[in-house]
C-alpha cells in the first residue's frame, strides 16, 4: 500500500509532509431484536447477573472522589443545538455517543462470562471445570443458548457470581476486608469494600448478546433521552462508596460487598445471590408480551469447548479457512447497500481438552448476518446456528451451533451491509459525470483490517485461502452500463431477469486484505506484454482513461523487469490499475487489481509537473513490487509489516533505475526517503521497525515512515554489505521458499545468510535495526597515540543528547565504509571498515584512516546513521564539497547530517550556516543537494521570521541562491523548445525561485511571479504555466497581492477537475496572512464539502505552519470547534492528521502543555490520533528549545556575514 506519509511537493520547504495514519471508524449498531435478547437472557438462567449495575466509571485517581461523566460527552443533539451544517440523525448520534461506554462495559462482561466455570489453581493456570448432570441439579436443566452460566458450578444449589472467584467456598466478607481485600482471576480483579447499609436499587444494564445493540441508562436527568422512563433514582451522597479506611462506629449499619474490576477500569458490583424473583418475573412478563414461544424441553449443557479470553484480538489459529465462495447478489449504487452470501471451507482442529467444540469465531464488522449454517465437507445435512454474538471491540462474531464441530466443514453465511463513505471496507466514491451529474461507484479498501466490513471472514494475513467471486449488478435497463473488476479475469457474464452476473476465476492462495471488488461505469486502455503475455489495463471513470497512458507503459514494463529479477513469474493473467476518485491512501496492492488515488495514476501531459510524473512512476512500481513482496509472500502478522512496505519502497527505486536510468533516482531515495526516515526516527516518539500490535487502530498507525522509509533504508544497507549478486540470490531463496505462504523477519535473514554460504550471520547484524527504536550517530574525534581518529557511537536524539545514549547504541551493528582522499590529492578511494558497534571495541575502529587527509564516513550514505566531525573536519569537508571530487549523494549526506546535528545541538548552528554559505559560489549544482539545503534553510527561516534579524537572514538567502537563479532563470526558452536536458531541472528551478520569492523576499522574483499569475488567469491558453512552476508562482503571487490572488484561486478551484492543480489552489489559499481569510479557509477546508476528505491535510499543514500566528489560530479553532470537528472526522482515517496539524504549528512549550491538558480528559478524546499527537507535541517542544538556544548564535553569525 502506498502511504501518503512521506514528503510531497505541496509541503512547505522545511516542514514535515502530511501523514495520514488512519483510525478505525465507529462500528454501526446492529438492529435491536428485543425478543432474541430476552430469550437469550432467560436461557442463560442468570438474568440478574448479566444485568449487573454499572457502579462507576474509570477513576482518574484513586485519591479523588468520583466525578460523574460530563454531560456533554453523552448527550444527544437536539435539532436546534446541532452544529451548523450538520444534518442530525438521532439514532446515529445516540449510537456514537454511547459506543465507547458500551464497549468498556461489554468487554468486562465478556471477560466475566468467558471465565465462567473456571478456578484459579496454585500453579496460576486456568483450568476448565467439567459440567455434569450431577452438579447441574440445583441449577436446573435448560436448553443451551450461550456460554456456560456462571452459576452452573457444584454444590447442588443456586450459586452467585462470587463462586467464580472463591471456587465454591464463600468466606466472610468482613474477614476478607480486614485481611485480603483484593484477588484476581485472569484480567479481572475482585475487591471487597464496605459502605453504610442501604436499600439497593439495581437497574439492569443488559449486555450485547447475539446481534443486539443495547443502550445503558445514564444519570443525565436533564436529557430526556438519557433516562426515557425516569427510572433512575436521585443519587445522594450516601450512595457513593465510602473510604475503605473510614471508621464506622455502628457496625450493624455497615454492609460489605464485592466489586469486579475489568482491566480497563470498569467496575461492576457482584450480587450476593441470584434469587431476585421479582426481577426474573419482570423479564418473564416481557417475554410473554413479545409473544415468545414456550420454552422447549430442557437438556443438560454438554461438555464443550469454551475458549478462554482470546489473546488480544487475534482469532483462534486452530480454525483455518481454505476457500471462500463469495457471491454479492445486490450492489445498490442508488441506496448504497449490498447483500451477499459466502461459503467458507474451514478446517476445525481438535480441542486440547478433548471437549466438544460448538462455536466458531470469525471477523465481522458493520454487517448484519441473517443466517449461518455449517455442514461437513464430505456431505451431510446443514446445521443452523443456535445463536450468534457480535463483539464490537474485537470486531468478531461468535457463532454457536448445537453440534460438535471438528475436521473439514463448510460454513455458510448470508449477510448485508452499507456502502459507506469512509473510504474503508466496501465503500462508495462520488465523481462528476461528463454530463455534470454526480455519479457513484463502489470499491474496496481492505488493508489492514477492513475485509471484515465487506463479508464475514478470517481477516488475518496468515489465514490465507483461495477466493471464488461472483457479483450481480443491474443490467443496461437501469440506464448504466456497469463494469465489475476483481483480482482475476471474469470467466462469464450472464444476464438473468434484467441483471448481469459477473463470475471470476479462482484466485491464488492469498490473504483476505488483498481481495478487490470495483463496480462502476469505467473506461479503460490496455497493453499486452510481448515477453509474458500479461494484459495490463488502466481503468478510470468515463473520459479519463487516456490520462493513464504513461502509467500503463510503466506498469507493463516493470512487471517484466520484476519477473526476471525475482526469478518468479507474475502468477496472474492480468494486471489492472484502477483510478478511484475518493481514496484514502496513495494506492493499494490488491493482487491483480491495484487501486489508486486518481492523482497517483492519471496525468495531463501538458499540466503535470515532472515531480508528479516521477511520483506516479514510483507509485506504480511500488504497488507492483507488492505482487511478490506482500501478495506472493506475506508477513505472518502486522508486526512484520516492514517486510511488505520496506521491500516495496526499496524495489520501486530498483525498478525506476532500471527503466529510467537518466532520472538518477537513488539521489531522490537518499534525499526524499532515507533523510525523511532519519528525521522521524530521531524523535523520542518513534517506534521500532517491528512493533507488537493487536488493535486495528494500532495496526493502522504503523503504516508510517518507519515501516516504509526506514525499512527500505536498512534493506539497502544490508544489500550493499552483501553485494548485489549475493543479495539477489538470497531474495530468490526467500521468495521461492515462502511462495503463497507467510514469512517472518527471521525467515528473510535466514535466506540471506544461506546465500552467503553461511559466511555472514545476517540476523546477528540486523537484529538491532528492527528491534530498537532510533539509530546511532557516529562522532569522529582526535586519535590517541597516533592510532587514527577516535570514534564514539550513541543514539541520536533530535531534541538533544540524552544520558545513556551510548549504552543504547551498543545494540546496533553498523556496516561502515569511508571515502578517503587519494594520494597526492588524487581521486578519493572507497575503503571498507567492516562492522563497528554491537559491543565491539571502538578504539581501533578507525585505525586504518589517515589523520592528515580528509575522509568522509558512510560513503554513498548506505548505512542508516548520522556522522559528526570536529569543527576543523567540517571546515575541510565543506571545501571538498565544491571541488568536484565528491559524488552528489555524499555531498547530500553531509548537508543533511550537519543541519540535523545542529538541530539537536550536537554541533554549533554556525557550522551548518557556514556549510550553506559556501554554496553561493557554486557554478553548477545538483537538484537533490539543493533541495536538501533549501528544506533546511527554509525551516530555519520559519523559526526566526518574527525576529529583528530576519531581514539579514533573508539577505543571506538571496546571496546563496543568486547564481543558481541567474543560471536557471524562469525556463521560458526551455518551454518554447519543449526540450529538457534533465527531467529534474524544472523541479530545481521551482525550488530556487520558491526560496527567493517565499523566504528571501526577492522583490524582482515576486513581481515577475505576480505578472505571470495574472497573465495565466486572464488567458490560460495563451499564457500556460509550466507544471513544475505553477505551485511556486501561485504561492509567491499571493504574498504580493493577497486578496486578488485568493479570490482568483477560489474561483479557479471550483472549476478545475485536474487533481494536481486543485491541490495547488488549496495549498496556496491556505498560505494567506490575513487572519480573516485564514479563518474562512479553515472552515472551507473542513466543512464546505468542496474539498475531498483525502485532500484536507494538504491545505491544513499550510494553514498551521505558513505563519507564526497561523499555528495558534489552527489550535484555537480546534479547541473552540472540537465537538464539531470530532463529530465529522473523529471516526475516520484522517483524524490523526487533523489533530497533528492543528497542533504542529505552535511554537512554545507552554502551548504544548496546554494541548496536553486539553486532551488529557475524557471530554476531548484523541482516539486514534494519540501517536500523531505525541509526535506533534515533540515537534513543538523541540522547536521551542531550538528557537531559544540558537537565537543569539544565528543573530551573531548574520552580523558577521560579509555583504
Amino acid at each position: 500500500m502506498e502511504s501518503e506519509q512521506e514528503a510531497t511537493a505541496d509541503a512547505p520547504a522545511g516542514e514535515a509532509s502530511p501523514e495520514s495514519l488512519p483510525s478505525a471508524a465507529s462500528a454501526a449498531s446492529a438492529k435491536p431484536r428485543i425478543t432474541d435478547e430476552l430469550a437469550a437472557l432467560r436461557a442463560l438462567g442468570n438474568a440478574k447477573l448479566l444485568g449487573m449495575k454499572l457502579k462507576s466509571r474509570v477513576r482518574e485517581s484513586r485519591n479523588k472522589p468520583h466525578t460523574p461523566p460530563r454531560r456533554e460527552s453523552t448527550r444527544v443533539w437536539r435539532k436546534a443545538e446541532a452544529p451548523a451544517g450538520i444534518d442530525v440523525d438521532f439514532g446515529a448520534v445516540l449510537r456514537r455517543r454511547k459506543e465507547e461506554e458500551r464497549r468498556k462495559q461489554r468487554e468486562t462482561q465478556e471477560m466475566l462470562r468467558r471465565c465462567s466455570g473456571a478456578v484459579w489453581g496454585d500453579d496460576k493456570k486456568m483450568e476448565v471445570v467439567k459440567k455434569t448432570d450431577e452438579n447441574l441439579e440445583g441449577y436446573g436443566r435448560r436448553t443451551w443458548a450461550g456460554p456456560v452460566p456462571v452459576n452452573a458450578g457444584g454444590g447442588g444449589r443456586r450459586r452467585s457470581q462470587r463462586n467464580l472467584f472463591e471456587g465454591g467456598n464463600v468466606k466472610d466478607l468482613r474477614e476478607r476486608f480486614t485481611s485480603k481485600r483484593s484477588m484476581s482471576i485472569g484480567k479481572v480483579t475482585v475487591e471487597v469494600r464496605r459502605r453504610r447499609r442501604r436499600e439497593k436499587n439495581v437497574i439492569p444494564a443488559v449486555p450485547n448478546l447475539g446481534n443486539v445493540q443495547t443502550v445503558p441508562l445514564e444519570t443525565d436527568r436533564d436529557n430526556p433521552v438519557s433516562d426515557p422512563g425516569g427510572r433512575l433514582p436521585n443519587k445522594s451522597s450516601s450512595d457513593e462508596e465510602n473510604d475503605p479506611n473510614e471508621s464506622f462506629s455502628d457496625e450493624e449499619n455497615v454492609e460489605y460487598y464485592e466489586v469486579a474490576i475489568g482491566e480497563d477500569g470498569v467496575e461492576f458490583e457482584i450480587p450476593e445471590s441470584d434469587d431476585d424473583v421479582s426481577f426474573v418475573e419482570e423479564f418473564d412478563s416481557k417475554i410473554v408480551d413479545e409473544g415468545e414461544p414456550p420454552e422447549p424441553a430442557p437438556e443438560p449443557a454438554p461438555d464443550m469447548h469454551i475458549p478462554s479470553p482470546p489473546h488480544g484480538k487475534r482469532l483462534d489459529p486452530s480454525v483455518s479457512p481454505s476457500h471462500y465462495s463469495l457471491r454479492y447478489s445486490v450492489v445498490d449504487l442508488e441506496n448504497f447497500r449490498f447483500e451477499g452470501t459466502v461459503d467458507i471451507d474451514v478446517d476445525v482442529g481438535v480441542c486440547d481438552d478433548e471437549s466438544m467444540r460448538r462455536n466458531i469465531v470469525l471477523h465481522s464488522l458493520e454487517l448484519d448476518i441473517s443466517s449461518a449454517t455449517i455442514a461437513p465437507s464430505a456431505g451431510g445435512d446443514a446445521t443452523g446456528c443456535e445463536s450468534l454474538r457480535y463483539s464490537i471491540p474485537r470486531q468478531t462474531v461468535d457463532l454457536l451451533f448445537p453440534c460438535n464441530i471438528e475436521g473439514k466443514h463448510v460454513l455458510s453465511l448470508a449477510f448485508s451491509g452499507c456502502l459507506n463513505d469512509s473510504m474503508h471496507g466496501f465503500y462508495r466514491s462520488a465523481y462528476a459525470a461528463e454530463d455534470g451529474t454526480t455519479r457513484h461507484m463502489a470499491t474496496t479498501q481492505f488493508e489492514a483490517t477492513d475485509a471484515r466490513r465487506a463479508f464475514p471472514c478470517f481477516d488475518e494475513p496468515a489465514m490465507k485461502a483461495t477466493f471464488s467471486l461472483s457479483v450481480v449488478v443491474p443490467g443496461v435497463a437501469s440506464g448504466r452500463m456497469l463494469t465489475v473488476i476483481s483480482n482475476t479475469p471474469s470467466i462469464s457474464v450472464t444476464t438473468v431477469g434484467g441483471q448481469r452476473e459477473f463470475t471470476f476465476q479462482k484466485t491464488p492462495r492469498m490473504s483476505s486484505y488483498l481481495v478487490a471488488l470495483i463496480v462502476g461505469e469505467l473506461d479503460s486502455i490496455s497493453r499486452v506484454s510481448e515477453k509474458s503475455g500479461v494484459v495490463t489495463s488502466v481503468y478510470s471513470t468515463p473520459g479519463k482513461a487516456g490520462d493513464g497512458r504513461f502509467c500503463l507503459e510503466v506498469a507493463s514494463d516493470v512487471l517484466d523487469l520484476y519477473s526476471e529479477l525475482y526469478g518468479v513469474k507474475y502468477p496472474l493473467a492480468k494486471s489492472d490499475l484502477i483510478a478511484i476518485p475518493d481514496f484514502n491512501m496513495g494506492a493499494m496492492e490488491n493482487w491483480g487489481a491495484v487501486t489508486y488515488r486518481e492523482s497517483k495514476i492519471l496525468m495531463d501531459a501538458k499540466a503535470t509537473s515532472d515531480t508528479t510524473r516521477r511520483g506516479i512512476a514510483r507509485t506504480v512500481c511500488h504497488e507492483l513490487a507488492h505482487q511478490w513482496f506482500g501478495n506472493l509472500v506475506t508477513m505472518s502478522w502486522w508486526t512484520e509489516l516492514w517486510l511488505n512496505e520496506g521491500f516495496a519502497r526499496y524495489m520501486e527505486f530498483i525498478a525506476i533505475d532500471g527503466i529510467f536510468p537518466e532520472w538518477r533516482i537513488w539521489e531522490d531515495f537518499v534525499q526524499g526517503v532515507m533523510t525523511l526516515a532519519l528525521d522521524l526516527d530521531g524523535m523520542d516518539s518513534t517506534h521500532p521497525v517491528e512493533v507488537e500490535v493487536e488493535d486495528p487502530d494500532d495496526i493502522s498507525a504503523i503504516f508510517d515512515t518507519i515501516s516504509y522509509a526506514k525499512g527500505a533504508s536498512i534493506i539497502r544497507m544490508i544489500a550493499t554489505l552483501l553485494g548485489e549478486e549475493v543479495f539477489w540470490r538470497g531474495m530468490k531463496i526467500y521468495l521461492k521458499a515462502h511462495a503463497y505462504d507467510n514469512a517472518t523477519t527471521l525467515d528473510l535473514w535466514e535466506a540471506l545468510s544461506q546465500a552467503t554460504d553461511g559466511t555472514v550471520d545476517v540476523g546477528e547484524i540486523m537484529r538491532g535495526w528492527t528491534s530498537l527504536p532510533g539509530y546511532p550517530t557516529l562522532s569522529v574525534g582526535e586519535g590517541v597515540d597516533g592510532g587514527g581518529p577516535g570514534l564514539m557511537i550513541e543514539r541520536f536524539h533530535s531534541g538533544g543528547r540524552r544520558e545513556g545514549a551510548a549504552e543504547v547504541a551498543a545494540g546496533w551493528t553498523v556496516p561502515l565504509t569511508a571515502l578517503v582522499e587519494g594520494d597526492d590529492g588524487g581521486p578519493p578511494v572507497l575503503q571498507s571498515l567492516g562492522c563497528v558497534g554491537g559491543g565491539k571495541d571502538l578504539s581501533v575502529a578507525l585505525s586504518a584512516l589517515p589523520t592528515d587527509r580528509w575522509f568522509k564516513l558512510n560513503a554513498n550514505q548506505t548505512s542508516f546513521i548520522r556522522v559528526n566531525y570536529m569543527a576543523e573536519q567540517w571546515c575541510r569537508l565543506s571545501e571538498v564539497m565544491h571541488s568536484n571530487v565528491m559524488g552528489t549523494i555524499d555531498i547530500l549526506g553531509l548537508v543533511s547530517d550537519v543541519f540535523a546535528l545542529a538541530k539537536g545541538g550536537y554541533v554549533d548552528i554556525k557550522v551548518a550556516l557556514d556549510v550553506a554559505w559556501r554554496f553561493k559560489d557554486d557554478e553548477e549544482g545538483d537538484y537533490s543537494v539543493w533541495r536538501e539545503l533549501s528544506e533546511n534553510l527554509s525551516y530555519l527561516a520559519s523559526l526566526y521570521r518574527s525576529e529583528p534579524f530576519y531581514p539579514k537572514l533573508q539577505s543571506f538567502l538571496r546571496h546563496v541562491y543568486a547564481k543558481q537563479m541567474a543560471r536557471l532563470g524562469w525556463g521560458d526558452e526551455e518551454d518554447r523548445k519543449g526540450e529538457k536536458t534533465d527531467i529534474r531541472e524544472g523541479s530545481f528551478r521551482a525550488t530556487v525561485i520558491g526560496v527567493l520569492g517565499i523566504r528571501a523576499n526577492d522583490v524582482t522574483v515576486k513581481k515577475e511571479a505576480l505578472r505571470r499569475f495574472k497573465a495565466y488567469v486572464d488567458d490560460p491558453e495563451s499564457n500556460p504555466l509550466n507544471g513544475d512552476m505553477r505551485d511556486t508562482i501561485f504561492k509567491i503571487a499571493i504574498r504580493e497581492n493577497e486578496k486578488e490572488v485568493y479570490s482568483s484561486l477560489k474561483s479557479m478551484h471550483d472549476k478545475i477537475n485536474y487533481p494536481e492543480e486543485r491541490r495547488n489552489c488549496l495549498t496556496t489559499m491556505a498560505s494567506v496572512s490575513d487572519m480573516g481569510l485564514h479563518a474562512e479557509m479553515i472552515g472551507f477546508v473542513l466543512f464546505s464539502g468542496k474539498v475531498r476528505i483525502q485532500d484536507i491535510v494538504f491545505p491544513l499543514v499550510h494553514l498551521s505552519t505558513t505563519r507564526d500566528d497561523g499555528g495558534r489560530a489552527c489550535w484555537e479553532y480546534m479547541k473552540n470547534n472540537f465537538e464539531r470537528i470530532h463529530w465529522k472526522y473523529g471516526a475516520g482515517k484522517m483524524w490523526p492528521a487533523i489533530v497533528a496539524y492543528c497542533v504542529r504549528g505552535l511554537r512554545a512549550t507552554e502551548e504544548a502543555d496546554e494541548v496536553d491538558n486539553f486532551f488529557s480528559g475524557s471530554s476531548h478524546p484523541v482516539g486514534s490520533g494519540g501517536a500523531r499527537l505525541r509526535q506533534a507535541l515533540e515537534v513543538v517542544r523541540t522547536k521551542a528549545k531550538r528557537i531559544s538556544r540558537d537565537r543569539d548564535v544565528v543573530a551573531e553569525f548574520l552580523e558577521e556575514m560579509p555583504e
